[in-house]
């Protein structure tokens, strides 16, 4: 116990240690310490009382042997109170093992892992993860499928992306939505968990997502039979642009798929580059963005994350400078569609701005401001005329 609670504190302060090393340092000082405290004692206590000589050398016997079967004593209790643990009921819900068999989850339920021969998309939590199994990549494509509102889109993601085909998806079901938790790496995140959350009605297409029985297994069905309409409307843009940021985590034929399907032409469509999201504090993150080039105008469209609930209502800065500027710039600063103290812990947010085309090149920046007080550094790029 001792062991575990100078890990939990030295976590917590954010200094690893590794307990299996500690434990066997601890012992190996364990030892001489014991023996010299014994032979103090029994100096103490004069040579000829006998029974202090013995009193000592079981003790220390004891303390030996209960140092070095610590972890065995912990272990027995954890299996007996595993034993008598409450299992859950679809554990035994086996009539559908054959077809799990071999197949690609996507669930929260460490449980699954244990009973069912099954893959996982992402494992449930990434201390225990294979760097090698990609997953800040997988979780980040799983966030940013938080934005996808369309049942079809949601199937074509999820069985078309560049890491795994998705064959079953177990949610947990919590006020019309479905859940997904997964606990992130203890250091440096301390234990933290994150909770992926979606709308219930994308599984509701029983022709795209078929339920396995009375608890919450879906079957994801081949989604290219289905059609779906182009996107119209004022909001058309913004539309398109969340379709944009779930298509780049897709394989060939997923890209293909949504091409056809919506019948997109990207040639007009400049990218924003981005290696990783880019943090303004902690508090708000640049996902995503583009410029749409029109007749005779640029359209901005970036998304961004709430990282966590907002502190203030910011407004969005966009300045631009070209080289016939002369040390000014443009200045664009409009506010988000929803104001920022509005948004929700993980929300994402898709902002438009639109802005005389100046026919050259130009540099940007993106942030965020409320009267004097800037939310950290701007996003800082570059757009180039010539790359339409």
């Amino acid at each position: 116990v001792f062991f575990y609670l100078c890990g939990a504190f030295l976590g917590a302060i954010d200094r690893p240690v590794n307990l299996i090393k500690a434990n066997e340092l601890l012992l190996f000082f364990a030892g001489p310490i014991i023996g010299l405290a014994a032979a103090g004692m029994i100096r103490r206590e004069q040579i000829n009382r006998r029974r202090v000589h013995v009193a000592a050398i079981v003790v220390s016997i004891m303390l030996l042997f209960f140092l070095h079967n610590m972890n065995g004593f912990a272990k027995e209790e954890m299996v007996v109170t595993a034993r008598k643990g409450h299992v859950a009921y679809w554990v035994e819900q086996n009539e559908f093992i054959n077809d799990y068999s071999g197949s690609v989850f996507l669930t929260g339920n460490e449980e699954l892992y244990a009973f069912y021969p099954v893959f996982a998309f992402l494992g449930v939590n990434q201390h225990y993860c294979h760097p090698a199994s990609q997953f800040e990549q997988r979780l980040n494509f799983l966030n940013r499928l938080q934005s996808v509102d369309q049942s079809w889109l949601f199937n074509v993601a999820l069985k078309h992306n560049r890491f795994d085909s998705v064959d079953f998806i177990m949610p947990r079901v919590k006020n019309d939505r479905l859940e997904f938790t997964f606990a992130l790496s203890n250091y440096p995140n301390r234990y933290r968990h994150v909770t992926l959350d979606y709308d219930h009605t994308l599984i509701a297409d029983t022709t795209l997502f078929a339920k396995m029985s009375d608890f919450p297994v879906y079957r994801l069905l081949d989604p290219t039979s289905h059609t779906v309409g182009m996107p119209s409307g004022s909001d058309s843009l913004t539309e398109l642009a969340r379709i944009k940021l779930i298509r780049q985590d897709l394989d060939s034929i997923g890209q293909r798929l949504i091409d056809e399907q919506y019948n997109t032409d990207w040639d007009s469509w400049q990218d924003i580059h981005l290696e990783q999201a880019f943090a303004y504090d902690d508090e708000i993150s640049l996902l995503s963005g583009s410029f749409v080039n029109t007749a005779d105008s640029i359209c901005l469209i970036a998304a961004f994350q709430a990282d966590e609930k907002s502190r203030g209502r910011y407004k969005i800065y966009f300045h631009t400078v070209t080289s016939d500027d002369e040390g000014g710039f443009h200045n664009y600063d409009f506010f988000p569609p929803v104001q920022t103290d509005r948004w929700q812990m993980g929300e994402i947010i898709f902002c438009r701005r639109t802005i005389p085309d100046p026919g050259q090149d130009f540099r940007y920046f993106i942030g965020f401001f409320r009267g004097e007080t800037k939310l950290g550094g701007p996003f800082r790029g570059e757009y180039y005329a010539t790359g339409r």
